[in-house]
């Protein structure tokens, strides 16, 4: 089993701006982008896949040492509610290896993962094995944010069902 790994300063600045720019600003959030189970907002975008998953695969790759792991989904969450949470749940198959990564918040909102709380500052991000460690976290309401966004990454070995069989049950994706 890995243990969760911080990473300092993921992306830079010029990163944020970019997603800034070219995906949260001016990108209206559909009502059907909203999780009514954690009162967050969520958007995908081809973005957050070409280019902010491809920039932490090195990461990735290090961390868990195989260098055939590969992006699978990538997601924006915007908490914004004071009752926004994350229950605790262990992820779907094709989100084996995960990066947590705090885009902004006013101050930790901590993430439990196997019953310890990591707390992460802005540009901070943590990597965790999402199919075998149990996460989540609290209300919102329990810190003083009242906003928090996030970048939650997902990761599997090349040789992953995925990657062959995804046509399965995703028949008109680019993948």
């Amino acid at each position: 089993m890995y243990k969760p790994e911080l990473i300092k300063n993921l992306f830079s600045q010029e990163d944020i701006d970019r997603l800034r720019a070219e995906i949260l600003d001016g990108s209206e959030l559909k009502r059907d982008d909203y999780d009514e189970v954690c009162n967050r907002s969520v958007i995908e975008h081809h973005l957050l896949d070409s280019y902010f998953s491809r920039k932490a695969l090195d990461d990735v790759r290090r961390i868990y040492e195989d260098e055939s792991i590969e992006p699978t989904i990538c997601i924006y969450s915007k908490y914004d509610s004071p009752d926004s949470f994350l229950p605790e749940h262990v992820d779907r198959n094709a989100c084996e290896f995960n990066i947590s990564y705090v885009v902004s918040q006013q101050e930790p909102w901590p993430i439990i993962i196997n019953g310890t709380k990591y707390y992460l500052e802005v540009g901070d991000a943590i990597t965790y094995h999402g199919t075998n460690s149990r996460h989540s976290r609290g209300e919102l309401q329990e810190t003083s944010n009242t906003e928090v966004e996030m970048l939650i990454f997902h990761y599997v070995s090349g040789s992953h069902w995925f990657f062959n069989h995804c046509d399965d049950f995703y028949p008109d994706s680019e993948l």
